[in-house]
């Protein structure tokens, strides 16, 4: 059996949000070590260092598969958590995403993750998002149906 030293770069589970991907410190940064020694986990092994809370989209990525854009995701998270020196990722349980960037949960929408938007305007976006999933160049969701928006003049 091998015996592996774990240094572990927690993955937010925000893969499909913001950029191609970021990354937060959250402890000893190692020097950068190769990508085919990341190894990714579902749950912590049972000894570990987090070294840092990382993200990562297929935004700007050529595929065209469902999978083929989660293969580009975890392809550009182990290439995040290797430059880091992490040799193992972990997937961050949703109800600790908030608490990982110091914020209390009713302070994040946390509603590209768990698809439970705060507004109704958001939730019949999120319906018709379900709707064009395999719809050909949809567009953005916001544009493609008008949804009526409760407002309030102010003043």
């Amino acid at each position: 059996m091998k015996r592996y030293s774990k240094f572990v770069a927690t993955i937010a589970a925000l893969l499909l949000a913001g950029c191609a991907g970021s990354h937060v410190v959250t402890g000893k940064v190692r020097a950068p070590i190769d990508v085919s020694q990341v190894t990714v986990y579902t749950s912590p092994p049972s000894r570990y260092e987090e070294i840092a809370i990382i993200d990562a989209t297929s935004q700007l990525s050529l595929a065209i598969t469902e999978q083929g854009n989660m293969d580009v995701v975890m392809q550009r998270l182990k290439e995040r958590a290797a430059s880091l020196g992490a040799n193992s990722l972990r997937y961050l349980p949703v109800e600790s995403i908030a608490r990982a960037i110091s914020f209390d949960a009713d302070q994040l929408c946390q509603a590209c993750i768990t698809g439970e938007y705060p507004s109704q305007a958001g939730q019949d976006l999120y319906q018709i998002a379900l709707q064009n999933v395999d719809a050909p160049k949809a567009g953005r969701t916001y544009e493609s149906k008008p949804v009526p928006v409760a407002a309030r003049p102010i003043g």
